[in-house]
This record gives C-alpha cells, sequence and structure tokens, in this order.
C-alpha cells in the first residue's frame, strides 16, 4: 500500500500511514465478507461455505494489532500536533509584541 524507504531523515510518520491502511483494510474487509454473509442469507453461516471463516476472520481483524478505536485517535491527534506545532510560531510572536510593548496590555484589556 504505502512504502517508505526514506530512512535517511528522522522522519517517524510512518506510523500514520500503517495505522490509516490498517484501520482501512480491517473495515473494508469486513464490509466485504457482511455482503457477502448478507447476499447468500442462512448459508452464509454454514461451515461448508468459505464465507464464516472469512467473515471471523475479519472480524478480528479489526481487534488485532491494535483497535481500530485506538488507532483512529493515534491518526488524528498525531494531525492535531501538527497544527499545535504551526501555532507555536504565532506565540513566539504574541511573547516579543509583549516584551517590546509591556503597556499594551492596559489597553487591550
Amino acid at each position: 500500500m504505502i512504502c517508505n524507504n526514506n530512512n535517511n531523515n528522522n522522519n517517524n510518520s510512518s506510523f500514520v500511514e500503517a495505522a490509516i491502511c490498517k484501520v482501512f483494510g480491517s473495515e473494508s474487509s469486513f464490509k466485504a465478507a457482511n455482503e457477502a454473509i448478507q447476499v447468500l442469507g442462512g448459508l452464509g453461516f454454514m461451515a461448508n461455505y468459505p464465507y464464516e471463516r472469512v467473515m471471523r476472520d475479519s472480524r478480528i481483524l479489526s481487534i488485532f494489532e491494535g483497535t481500530n478505536e485506538i488507532l483512529r485517535m493515534l491518526i488524528s491527534l498525531s494531525g492535531i500536533k501538527h497544527v499545535g506545532d504551526r501555532f507555536n510560531f504565532f506565540k513566539i510572536i504574541i511573547c516579543i509584541f509583549f516584551f517590546c510593548f509591556p503597556n499594551i496590555s492596559f489597553f487591550l484589556f
């Protein structure tokens, strides 16, 4: 799916891509297995057909190697972290502004 062979820079963002791929793969395999079971009806749960095994295996994918809910939080928090790093620049500018103009806070409040 996603291959990042650039090991020279110290960018450890490949865990986010791996989490995205794991969540997408496990959910899409469960949806496909669920559709197959729905199409076959009662025969989908019989052990004679491979669909019930695929259903069990796809269900365990969402739990194995980290649940999808935890991985979703990891993905979202890593995105929020990058936004927070960009706002750090504005924090520095505001501190410099108040250092240069210490009496400006009297007019702001």
